[in-house]
C-alpha cells in the first residue's frame, strides 16, 4: 500500500490495492475451490506461491502504477488459490485425532505471521525502502514453494474427482456450481458460512475502526494503537493453539465456535466502553483470543461437514464470502464511522458478534458428511 501510495500519491492508490488483494478471492475463490477438488492440491500451493513470489519481486522492480496493480492481482490470485486449498489439504495429512491440533497450529502460524510481520517492516523502513522489503517479501514466497514441493502431503494431496474418468467429470464451471448448490443443501453448512462471513464483516469494520479508537478516545497515540493491534495478534495466537483441545467432535467444536463467537462480542463491547488503554490492552486481548479459539472449529467443522469430496469447493465458497465481507466492511467503514461514531460501531460490532452466537446455540445444527478421509494419512 504504501509502494502504490508513492508512485500515485492519492488515497484511491490505497484502496485499489486493497481491492486488487480482495478482489480474485470473490471473483474466483469457487473456481479455485472446484479446482482443488480436481487437480493435485500440492501442485496448486506451489503453483500459488510461484505467482505470488513473480508478483512480489515484480512489484519491487517495476516504476508504473498500473504494473503495480496489475501485479497485485497477480498476488492475490495467488492468495485466493493458496487459502481454500491448504485448508482442504491439511485434514489428509495427519490423523483424525491430530486435525484440530494441526489446523491450530497452522491457526497460530498464521497469526505471528500477520503481527510479526508487520513490526520487521516498520524496523526495516528505518534503513531501507518499501521495494527491497517487496524483494524480500517474495523472496520468502519462492522459499515457500521449495518447503512446499518436498512436502509428502499423503492424502491430502489427493483431489477427488481425480480418480474419475475424463468423459464422466463435468466441466470446472459445471464443478464450480455442483459446489454452490451442494453447499447449500449440507445440514449445517449454510449457516456455518453466513455467520462466519457477518463476524469478518464486524471484525473488518473494527481493524477501520481500531486506530481511531486509540488516537481519539483513548488518546494513546500511535503508539497506543500499534500496542493494541501487537497484543490482538499475539492473544489470537495464544487462542488458535488453545483450539487445539476441541478434538474432532462435531458438538465440541460447535461449542468452541459459539462461544468463541460470544466472547469476541463481549470483547468488542468491551473495547466500546474502554476509559483509557489499560482497559483497552484487556477487551483487545479477551477479542484476540476468542477470535482464534472460534477460527480453528470454523475451519475443522467445515472440514467435517463438507466431505472430502466437496473440501475444496466449501472452502472456496467460504473464501469468496469472506472476501466480500472484507471489502463491504473497507468500502462502508467511513460512511459507518460518521453516522454512528468509533465507539459506537464497536458496540453495534460486538452486539452482532453476540447475536450471531444466539443464533448459533439456537440453530446451528451440524452432521458430519459421510464421505470423510481415512483416519489416518495415506503416503504420497
Amino acid at each position: 500500500m504504501l509502494v502504490a501510495y508513492q508512485r500515485l500519491h492519492s488515497g484511491w492508490a490505497i484502496a485499489l490495492v486493497l481491492l486488487a488483494d480482495f478482489l480474485p478471492g470473490i471473483a474466483l475463490g469457487a473456481v479455485f475451490g472446484a479446482l482443488a477438488d480436481r487437480v493435485p492440491r500440492k501442485h496448486m500451493l506451489v503453483l500459488a506461491d510461484v505467482l505470488r513470489a513473480g508478483a512480489f519481486i515484480g512489484l519491487a522492480v517495476t516504476g508504473s502504477f498500473a504494473g503495480t496493480i496489475a501485479l497485485a492481482l497477480v498476488a492475490g490470485v495467488g492468495t485466493a488459490m493458496f487459502r481454500p486449498t491448504a485448508n482442504a489439504a491439511l485434514p489428509g495429512m495427519v490423523s483424525d485425532e491430530q486435525r484440530s491440533a494441526a489446523t491450530a497450529l497452522y491457526g497460530a502460524n498464521f497469526s505471528i505471521g500477520m503481527t510479526v510481520g508487520p513490526a520487521l517492516t516498520a524496523l526495516v523502513a528505518l534503513f531501507g525502502s518499501p521495494s527491497i522489503m517487496l524483494a524480500a517479501n517474495g523472496a520468502t514466497f519462492v522459499v515457500s514453494a521449495v518447503l512446499l514441493s518436498t512436502i509428502r502431503f499423503g492424502a491430502g494431496s489427493r483431489s477427488p474427482a481425480a480418480s474419475e474418468p475424463d468423459d464422466d467429470r463435468p466441466s470446472l464451471w459445471a464443478a464450480t456450481i455442483e459446489g454452490v448448490r451442494s453447499a447449500g443443501r449440507m445440514p449445517g453448512v449454510p449457516l456455518l458460512l453466513l455467520i462466519g462471513a457477518a463476524a469478518i464483516l464486524a471484525g473488518g469494520l473494527m481493524n477501520v475502526a481500531e486506530p481511531m479508537l486509540a488516537t481519539g478516545p483513548l488518546h494513546a497515540g500511535s503508539s497506543g494503537y500499534s500496542v493494541l493491534v501487537t497484543v490482538y495478534g499475539a492473544a489470537m495466537a495464544a487462542g488458535s493453539v488453545a483450539s487445539a483441545r476441541a478434538g474432532s467432535s462435531v458438538a465440541r467444536l460447535r461449542r468452541c465456535f459459539v462461544i468463541g463467537l460470544a466472547l469476541q462480542g463481549v470483547g468488542m463491547i468491551g473495547s466500546a466502553a474502554a476509559p483509557d488503554l489499560a482497559w483497552a490492552i484487556g477487551s483487545f486481548a479477551l477479542t484476540g483470543a476468542s477470535n482464534g479459539l472460534l477460527a480453528g472449529p470454523e475451519v475443522r467443522l467445515l472440514q467435517e461437514l463438507a466431505g472430502e469430496r466437496m473440501l475444496g469447493r466449501a472452502f472456496g465458497l467460504r473464501d469468496m464470502l469472506g472476501n466480500l465481507a472484507f471489502v463491504v466492511a473497507f468500502l462502508s467503514a467511513g460512511v459507518v464511522l460518521d453516522a454512528l461514531g468509533v465507539r459506537a460501531v464497536f458496540m453495534a460490532g460486538g452486539a452482532g458478534l453476540v447475536v450471531l452466537a444466539l443464533v448459533g446455540s439456537l440453530r446451528f445444527r451440524p452432521v458430519r458428511a459421510a464421505d470423510k478421509l481415512p483416519a489416518v494419512a495415506e503416503p504420497a
